[in-house]
């Protein structure tokens, strides 16, 4: 029996995603009609599990998404800014996310690789484990977490040990797409992604 479980969730859509504008900058753009539309319903389908603390990023588009869900619940959102998206340094506001994405490839074999103003793969993951322990030493049994594509996929395929490196082989994870963690004896594994089984 897991010791933590952990909902890690996209957060909803914003009109940069809708044009494929790369942003991973603080404090980001708002979520758009369809994206508030999106955190609403995230509240309806999760809003009867009894999740016991709700976190986010501190970019705007992920606080957003958490509020709903908060206040069905009747939690507050603390939002940690070790759960901001990995930045896009010289390339954000780009449509051509090439480099991007070559960078986050090469993670794999290559750590210490980053874009100029970007993050190394130490850095982002060690801010990103910062975040996740600050969230396990609260105790609680069931915690939503609302954060970013990008960030998810990479740190969650690092520490899950029945994720591939770089999520080979998953989809990718759409506006409030869902990817269910649980920890046993400091063991990550993922239970589900996106609403799909994992073994």
């Amino acid at each position: 029996m897991s010791d933590v479980r952990l909902l890690m969730i996209r957060h909803g859509l914003t009109d940069n995603n809708v044009n494929h504008i790369l942003d991973g900058a603080y404090p980001g753009p708002s979520l758009n009609a369809v994206g508030f539309d999106q955190a609403d319903r995230l509240a309806e389908r999760l809003g009867s599990d009894p999740i016991e603390a709700v976190f986010a990023s501190d970019i705007t588009r992920a606080v957003q998404t958490a509020t709903p869900l908060a206040e069905r619940l009747g939690l507050p959102v603390t939002a940690l800014a070790g759960l901001r998206e990995i930045p896009g340094g010289d390339q954000e506001g780009a449509t051509d996310w090439t480099a991007y994405m070559s960078m986050l490839r090469t993670w794999i074999t290559d750590p210490l690789a980053k874009l100029d103003g970007g993050e190394d793969a130490p850095t982002f993951l060690g801010r990103y484990d910062a975040a996740i322990d600050e969230i396990v030493s609260t105790r609680r049994r069931l915690v939503a977490v609302v954060s970013h594509a990008a960030a998810m996929g990479v740190w969650i395929s690092a520490r899950a040990v029945n994720v591939r490196p770089g999520g080979a082989g998953l989809p990718p994870l759409g506006n409030t797409d869902v990817v269910v963690l649980d920890r046993v004896d400091d063991t990550w594994r993922a239970a589900s992604w996106a609403g799909t089984p994992l073994d």
